[in-house]
């Protein structure tokens, strides 16, 4: 026997007696923040508010469905959290222990499936981070909820007891991260290989919670090679569809296009269009904030020889149009998608581009090819479709200068609209003098033409 344990035996009340270290000094709390709920009843609630009930007849049902009384409950369990929410949670580090403890530090992290994030650490409440006994270290921490799937806060302190031993405690919190909103997008190339390429994105978002949410904003982030407009803005019933109550479904659609500074390919180029980026709040104005994953689509065909309408020229001055889009935002874009106007029975010349896309030059013959007639018995109205609303008064049939590979060149088609109205600019084909290919330039862009005055 040591002589330490023999002076401890032979006199208790000496100073060096040795203090019972308690085998759990510390206590670890968590406890999840979150707003309270207004309280559900199945009686209905007097109008002045008073929790005195009316008497009822015996036998009388007295229930009513989704009464709400003026009481606030608070949440007796951890509860649903879902991805977009931010949770908070507040953290109590209590020494259990007779004695002081020294050199405390607190350390909470959450880990998820893919990566671990440092939420807190600190010292204990005194100076030196010591804790005296019954003392305790309470700290608020916030993380953002970015991941589906199970969640662990891991909550650990170190310390030093009494008899100067470094111990450690850890406690593990789990908890689920539900999906909030359901995003389900698919696209639509229009105009492929034309000027007025675009791609129509359209979302349908559904509430997945148990509880309404109202939407405060629903924006499609693209990215950065292209721009984007909202064909959303019904002035109308902007504020009509902004709650979503469990299980409802909204849809929004999106038209894409080059941005101005991107090159001409761009859209053609990219696969990866962009991310529905929804805010909303939840029942007790809970923020939240969820991107949908990358909305992705096939890339479409490639194209030899390309053709691209970049405007339309005529001698006669044109009535500018008084229409002003609904969806037009100030400082904004409003010529995007919109017709080009021409005059019936004027010559016009519609200038545009054309681009090898080739890895070898490209030796092209200019041919105009007009719609075919309509088949017999199609019906009057096809009948009179014979007619083409807009005739090439150009040469059909002559030889272009070389193109060389990946180059370009301009070209001025002369033409003449012989009927008012909204038509399509169509009949353009390239035909490869070496290998006899016809290359149909399709759908240039929608031409509008008016009568002249």
């Amino acid at each position: 026997m040591s002589d330490i344990a023999s002076a401890q035996t032979a006199n208790p009340g000496s100073p060096m007696t040795r203090v019972q270290v308690t085998a759990n000094p510390v206590s670890l709390k968590v406890m999840r923040m979150c707003k309270p709920l207004f309280t559900t009843t199945d009686v209905p609630i007097p109008a002045d508010g008073s929790m005195q009930l009316p008497s009822a007849a015996p036998g009388a049902s007295t229930s009513v469905a989704l009464a709400t009384s003026p009481l606030l409950t608070l949440p007796q369990s951890f509860g649903d959290i879902y991805l977009g929410e931010t949770l908070s949670a507040y953290v109590s580090t209590c020494n259990q222990a007779p004695y002081q403890l020294l050199n405390v530090q607190l350390k909470v992290e959450v880990q998820t499936s893919s990566q671990r994030q440092l939420l807190l650490s600190r010292a204990g409440s005194g100076p030196a981070g010591e804790l005296p006994p019954g003392g305790r270290a309470d700290s608020i921490v916030r993380y953002e909820l970015r991941e589906i799937g199970v969640h662990i806060l891991i909550c650990s302190a170190t310390f030093v007891d009494a008899d100067g031993e470094s111990r450690n405690v850890r406690k593990f919190f789990k908890f689920q991260v539900q999906n909030p909103l359901s995003m389900k997008s698919k696209s639509h190339t229009l105009a492929i290989g034309t000027a007025a390429e675009s791609v129509l994105v359209e979302t349908q978002v559904q509430n997945a919670t148990q509880s309404a949410l109202y939407l405060t904003s629903v924006q499609f982030a693209p990215t950065p090679l292209l721009a984007v407009d909202d064909l959303n803005s019904f002035a109308l019933r902007a504020d009509q569809l902004a709650c979503l109550k469990p299980g409802d479904v909204q849809q929004y659609m999106y038209r894409l296009r080059a941005a101005p500074d991107a090159p001409a390919d761009a859209l053609r180029s990219v696969t990866a269009l962009g991310r529905m980026d929804v805010n909303w709040m939840g029942p007790m104005a809970e923020p939240g904030h969820l991107q949908s994953n990358m909305v992705q689509r096939r890339q479409p065909p490639a194209r030899a020889i390309e053709v691209r309408l970049l405007g339309v020229d005529t001698s006669v001055p044109v009535p500018k149009l008084l229409h002003e889009p609904a969806s037009a935002e100030p400082g904004g874009d409003t010529d995007v998608g919109e017709p080009l106007v021409t005059l019936c029975e004027v010559p016009f010349l519609a200038r545009v581009q054309v681009f090898n896309c080739q890895e070898c030059p490209a030796e092209l013959r200019l041919l105009w090819m007009p719609r075919a007639p309509a088949p017999p018995g199609a019906g009057p109205a096809a009948a009179a479709a014979e007619v083409p609303p807009l005739v090439y008064t150009g040469i059909s049939g002559v030889t272009l200068a070389t193109l060389p590979a990946g180059g370009s060149m301009e070209l001025a088609l002369e033409l003449v609209a012989l009927l008012p109205g909204l038509h399509r600019l169509v009949g353009l084909v390239l035909q490869d003098t070496r290998t006899g290919h016809m290359h149909d330039a399709g759908v240039l862009g929608e031409l509008l033409v008016l009568e002249e005055s």
